[in-house]
């Protein structure tokens, strides 16, 4: 792919894109883990056993509690429960997670409080770019987005010219960090690809999810 934006197949796949529709179904068995000490229990007591969570719902929870939105995120993130320890990590720091994120809320994200949010051992770039979009922050003025492995993916192999600078960062990358620089850089080629296709930068970004090589077809709908 030399470029998105005369790509007519991308844009006919972004005509049919609503990021706040997008959702998907887990269970609460699926965080009753022992390191996560009923921590996220609360996000199924009405729904019950099985709960279907949308982007939308995810806003919501933002605007309740800071809290309450990492939670939710998390588990709209990582329905079966994620990988490794990034959940019993969530649990053990939420309340300096939450602080983190609600100052960038208020502030803006800037290098010093990324290095903070990703500072906590177990929970990396995928998870915490999750919760500084969902709680609508921003960084040097362009909203915040999700990047996450498969977002990654999509932008290394097909190497679209409209993201250069992000590129750029990423091959200069040893390891799985993601340097606040390069996020910027995702940041502001993504709001300037998706101005250009005319569309909002997570559908932008939710295509680019989906359509990720070398993955199994995604939980979220």
């Amino acid at each position: 792919m030399q470029t998105l934006i005369d790509n007519e197949e991308v844009r006919r796949a972004l005509a049919g894109i609503n990021p706040a529709q997008q959702s998907v179904c887990t269970k609460s068995a699926n965080f009753s883990r022992a390191g996560y000490n009923g921590g996220f229990d609360s996000l199924f007591r009405e729904s019950g056993p099985d709960r279907s969570i949308s982007r939308s719902d995810v806003y919501a929870a933002f605007d309740k509690k800071f809290d309450e939105g990492v939670l939710t995120a998390f588990v709209w993130g990582f329905p079966t429960g994620g990988r490794g320890t990034a959940g019993a990590r969530v649990i053990q720091n939420l309340m300096s997670i939450a602080a983190d994120v609600a100052l960038a809320a208020r502030n803006g994200c800037t290098a010093q409080r990324w290095e903070a949010l990703n500072s906590h051992r177990g929970i990396n770039f995928a998870t915490t770019t999750k919760f500084l979009y969902f709680a609508r922050v921003s960084a040097e003025e362009n909203p915040c987005l999700i990047f996450d492995a498969r977002v990654r993916k999509f932008l290394e192999c097909n190497r679209p010219r409209e993201f250069r600078e992000t590129l750029a960062g990423l091959d200069n990358i040893r390891g799985y960090g993601l340097p606040y620089s390069t996020y910027v850089s995702y940041l502001k080629e993504m709001s300037a690809a998706s101005d250009a296709l005319r569309c909002s930068a997570d559908a932008l970004e939710m295509y680019m999810f989906r359509e990720a090589p070398g993955y199994r077809r995604p939980r979220h709908q």
